[in-house]
């Protein structure tokens, strides 16, 4: 089947709706994922408090080691 993702793939998550909190914004999980794992907090740049952002795209980068957060305005 055409593009499907492996078992190990990865996707990227867009996040529609951003509350920041004290300089950070929280990744949207699960209940049963953030009593086992704990909360996912990224910090949000100084540069960005004052623009209006539609969505934040949070994107997997070298097998999901490292990702890059893209905040289109």
């Amino acid at each position: 089947m055409p593009r499907y993702l492996n078992k190990e793939g990865y996707f990227p998550l867009i996040i529609p709706r951003i509350i920041v909190k004290n300089g950070y914004f929280n990744i949207p999980m699960s209940r049963k994922f953030k009593a086992e794992y704990g909360s996912v907090k990224i910090p949000f740049p100084d540069r960005l408090i004052d623009k209006n952002l539609k969505e934040v795209r949070v994107i997997p980068r070298y097998d999901a080691r490292f990702f890059e957060s893209v905040a289109p305005t």
